[in-house]
């Protein structure tokens, strides 16, 4: 990769400057993080939607740390809940590690909000926000799976998505 790539990310990211981070979730192996005030718009199948102006899937190695504790990472999807065996069914919602953290995590960022202070990018497609309340983000793309690492979304708006593939 090179310079421009990184500047770009820098130019994409700097859109999450000062937002609040409103809700974190997964689809599958897919990391969803939501930022900024909600926005209405018609979705494609006509109907009304209510969602945060700004959003990222991360489907590659990624991290959520606070202070120098690692909250949880992308390995997670893949540890049951109960802690005693690996996840057979990363589909299956409700038995990961990962939805027991993020389920705890969303419930504390409703009373102590996060806002995104600062980031940097790097010239291989990765990132890191530097969030409020000594929290980070950490994301390293190209995973071994050929396809998407990341993208950035504006819901309801009509820019395209930024999209990080891997090689």
């Amino acid at each position: 990769m090179d310079d421009n790539l990184k500047e770009t990310i820098k130019t994409t990211l700097m859109n999450l400057l000062n937002q609040r981070m409103r809700k974190i979730g997964r689809s599958g192996n897919m990391l969803w993080l939501c930022f900024g005030d909600d926005v209405n718009y018609v979705n494609y199948m006509g109907n009304l939607v209510t969602k945060p102006k700004y959003a990222l899937h991360i489907q590659c190695n990624w991290e959520i740390i606070k202070g120098n504790e690692i909250i949880t990472s992308c390995e997670d999807f893949y540890i049951s809940n109960e802690l005693i065996a690996e996840l057979t069914d990363v589909e299956m919602f409700g038995n990961s590690k990962f939805d027991k953290i993020s389920d705890n995590f969303n419930v504390a960022i409703e009373t102590n909000p996060i806002h995104v202070i600062n980031f940097s990018a790097d010239k291989e497609g990765g990132f890191e926000l530097e969030l409020s309340n000594n929290h980070m983000i950490k994301v390293y793309p190209f995973s071994p799976a050929d396809g998407e690492s990341w993208r950035f979304l504006m819901p309801g708006s009509d820019e395209e998505h930024f999209v990080i593939f891997d090689n």
